[in-house]
């Protein structure tokens, strides 16, 4: 089973499609012949006669200037340590296609030359290969019109060059980037098979007929699949599997948020979502794959003196972005706090609890602390009883490869509201963690209405709340770590799988005996995840449980349609028992354990130097001598004694 489970990199794969893309466009457009694009008298050569997109009827054709850059940016270049001698490339223009939507469907280079120096059959063969294999969504079309954003271009194909593709020019083009106001790019998944790897714009994908998962381009990529060797990594072999994965997509997808139809989408599109809002700062930029520019607004929390510290902390000005509703009330401490009898199990409970609209998308930046309280007050109790962990007064908690949490610090305060109750330590532990924050301690806490970052030989100077919660780093690998055992190990979107340092990893949580919970986006990272712990540790893993604060975006695989969201499934090690723990147990046996009964006649006999026989009773019970029963009293335990 070897399907995308919500861990490839998303800039990858759109890297990966637009690489294709071009490569097919290029090879289309080499495998035409002059006299195949030119008629007899001259003009461009009619093609065939496609129909006509009626979703999006105009299109758009955006003209971007790769020119050496302007002196006015060259300042900021420097601002954010960037070379200008990395910025340029042989490229003059950039040509991209797209619909009324948004949606991207193909693009060309123009490499060297003047601006003047522009092929009418070059444009003209963009289009075309547009219109019979577009990059984005949908299968082969045609536009209605098409609306040019220069006016050089657009003189160019005034005449009848776009006649022959049944395509009408627009009388008027428009200047800039955007046709009209609000007008963003959207980046769909681009799927491939799941085989082959040919994208939707190479040939038509469907679905396995079984457990509709799997995408396939043809009966041959299907058939090589199903009969794949060995068996166990078969599409025979893991179709029942995936076929009863799919069934959970309406489980996961129900969520009571007034954006919850777009966000489990198949076919969501993230950087629409976050664009169309506005989500482009503070902690949102961890959900987008866009690059942002390294010159970013940042505001120092503190800093602390060369001597004392040399890291620099930073964070976010605005971390929650436009949310600033959202951010006011989550610095508040609510009037009362979830009843630990009766905790919060939903989204719908904990937005009603603080006072959110269902129509705020905050929920996608606390998935992680609202699943670490789910995990105390509803999964510990539940499976390790004797901890009595909601009667604690402090917790230490170890949250294992975190980068991308650590990324998002401020929104773990909200674990202080919800169980207010409890003074929480939190470790954060990964190799991809800074460097320079190694072993570095801070503190969470609210000062003057707003949730901030501190030093803690800094946070004495100005009054704050008492309360706070202690933030460590370790940034290196778990089974190099050296500390206090903690109460409780989390791990968000671990992959067993992804990385080898988790075969180490395992065995010392195997040593450290502390019950250890982690995320998965799917089930069938789950499946992966329990093969390498029997692997490691020759232990197993709980029944993965659907975890209700799962993150609301879907993550969109692009070979399958199997459902995957953030922090989607919870499950716990269940080790393997020591060898200390066997002899214990086998201590806990009746007082004088009784050998088989046996055959008199079968036992040992005298030995010619005249040692003594075993006695043996008539119920067949050996009769131990003096020295026999002592030792067999000093492997006694302890407790029975």
């Amino acid at each position: 089973m070897e399907t995308v489970t919500g861990y490839r990199d998303p800039l990858i794969d759109f890297c990966d499609a637009m690489s294709r893309w071009f490569c097919c466009y290029r090879a289309a457009v080499c495998g035409r012949t002059k006299e195949e694009s030119r008629g007899a008298d001259g003009n461009v050569k009619r093609c065939p006669r496609l129909p006509v997109d009626q979703a999006s009827p105009h299109w758009f054709l955006h003209v971007l200037d790769c020119s050496p850059v302007s002196a006015k940016v060259k300042p900021w270049l420097s601002l954010a340590s960037l070379d200008q001698s990395d910025l340029e490339c042989t490229v003059q223009r950039l040509f991209l296609v797209t619909d009324s939507a948004g949606v991207p469907l193909g693009f060309d280079l123009l490499e060297g030359g003047t601006k003047g120096n522009v092929p009418v059959l070059r444009i003209v063969g963009l289009l075309r290969q547009c219109m019979e294999a577009p990059l984005g969504r949908g299968g082969a079309r045609r536009p209605l019109t098409l609306t040019v954003g220069d006016r050089q271009i657009h003189r160019i194909l005034s005449g009848n060059a776009l006649s022959a593709l049944g395509v009408e020019l627009s009388k008027q083009c428009f200047t800039g980037w955007a046709p009209k106001e609000g007008f963003a790019l959207r980046w769909p998944p681009i799927r491939h098979c799941h085989v082959c790897k040919k994208h939707a714009f190479e040939a038509p994908l469907r679905p396995c007929p079984k457990c509709q998962a799997v995408l396939y381009c043809s009966e041959q990529c299907v058939q090589a699949d199903w009969s794949k060797s060995p068996a166990d990594v078969s599409h025979q072999h893991c179709c029942p599997l995936l076929g009863k994965f799919m069934s959970h997509c309406s489980q996961l997808a129900d969520m009571p948020f007034t954006y919850s139809a777009e966000t489990t989408s198949p076919d969501f599109d993230v950087e629409h979502f976050l664009s169309s809002r506005g989500l482009n700062s503070g902690y949102w930029l961890q959900q987008s794959m866009l690059v942002h520019s390294a010159f970013q607004e940042v505001e120092p929390v503190r800093k602390q003196p060369r001597e004392s510290s040399p890291a620099e902390l930073a964070a976010p000005r605005q971390p929650f972005g436009p949310l600033q509703e959202s951010e006011m009330m989550l610095s508040c401490s609510p009037p009362t706090a979830p009843s630990l009898n009766t905790p919060l199990v939903s989204w719908l409970q904990y937005y009603k609890w603080r006072g959110f609209d269902l129509s705020s998308p905050v929920a996608v930046l606390l998935s992680c602390p609202l699943t670490i309280y789910y995990i105390i007050t509803s999964l510990v109790p539940r499976n390790f009883p004797e901890l009595n962990i909601l009667k604690k007064q402090s917790l230490k908690i170890h949250i294992i490869e975190s980068e991308r949490e650590f990324n998002m610090l401020l929104t773990f305060w909200e674990l202080s509201d919800l169980l207010p109750h409890v003074t929480f330590e939190l470790l954060f532990v990964g190799e991809k963690l800074p460097k320079d924050y190694d072993e570095q301690q801070l503190l969470l806490q609210r000062k003057d209405g707003h949730v901030t970052l501190e030093s803690p030989s800094m946070a004495s100077e100005e009054k704050t709340d008492k309360k706070s919660i202690r933030v460590r780093i370790c940034s290196r690998a778990y089974h190099l770590f050296q500390g206090p055992k903690p109460n409780l190990v989390i791990g968000f979107r671990s992959g067993f799988g992804l990385g080898d340092s988790w075969l180490s990893t395992l065995p010392r949580l195997q040593a450290l005996k502390v019950p250890a919970y982690f995320c998965e986006p799917s089930e069938v990272s789950c499946v992966s995840s329990q093969q390498v712990m029997s692997t490691a540790t020759g232990g197993s893993l709980s029944p993965p449980t659907l975890n209700p604060f799962h993150c609301p975006l879907r993550i969109t695989s692009r070979d399958s349609y199997l459902p995957c969201y953030s922090n989607a499934f919870v499950f716990h090690l269940i080790y393997k028992p020591s060898p200390a723990a066997k002899r214990d147990h086998a201590a806990a046996a009746p007082e004088r354990p009784l050998l088989p009964h046996v055959n008199a006649a079968c036992l040992p006999s005298a030995s010619p130097s005249g040692a003594l026989q075993e006695d043996v009773s008539k119920d067949g019970r050996v009769k131990l001598s003096r020295k026999e029963r002592k030792q067999a009293a000093r492997n006694t335990s302890r407790r029975r004694k």
